[in-house]
């Protein structure tokens, strides 16, 4: 695990927390799978921090057929919470912004097949039914559905992508966009199924 931070907060301590320290008082709960040791990080100088500051965290993680992304463990609500969350599936590393300058932090999957976003598009005439995504792997089928009005098309993952925007979860070609919405729309809002 990395930190970046405003100078300000001075050096952080980090600390990896022990597999059953972990397991016994901060429940993996539903489908999630770990992908990366639990860290806990703490800035000497937290009484600088402002809400304003960033502190970006950035995890290597174990190779998964799901969509890694950083949670951080909520001691009020007892639970891990997903944060937003950059992925690249070429190098197996994840990227996030903390708000708090005390966290206990890891990467986890979420081994569900089915998650909402936003969809964009893109032209390619070589594969009509294709979209691009770092959530599934290449060869992936998928059941898009446009949330808004109902309509649905089936893809395939053939390409990936680095996307700034962790809301987007999937680029379209433009002849499957067009069969669920407006190429003029730009954005949808789309659920995405994994096909067995």
């Amino acid at each position: 695990m990395t930190l970046v931070s405003p100078y300000t907060l001075g050096p952080a301590y980090i600390s990896p927390l022990d597999d059953l320290v972990v397991d016994s008082f901060m429940p993996i709960t539903g489908r999630l799978k770990r992908l990366s040791p639990v860290c806990s990080f703490e800035f000497n100088s937290e009484n600088q921090y402002t809400n304003k500051d960033e502190i970006s965290v950035t995890f290597s993680y174990h190779k998964t057929d799901y969509r890694p992304r950083i949670y951080q463990w909520n001691e009020g609500e007892k639970k891990w919470v997903p944060l937003k969350t950059l992925m690249n599936r070429t190098t197996l590393k994840v990227t996030a912004d903390v708000a708090s300058p005390i966290a206990i932090i890891g990467v986890f999957a979420d081994q569900t097949d089915t998650y909402e976003g936003l969809a964009s598009w893109y032209r390619h005439t070589r594969y009509p039914a294709g979209c691009a995504t770092n959530v599934f792997p290449l060869g992936t089928k998928l059941r898009v559905t446009n949330t808004q009005n109902g309509k649905s098309t089936l893809v395939t993952v053939t390409s990936t992508w680095t996307q700034t925007d962790p809301r987007r979860a999937l680029d379209l070609v433009s002849t499957a966009f067009q069969k669920i919405g407006n190429l003029k729309a730009g954005l949808i809002s789309i659920r995405v199924e994994k096909i067995p």
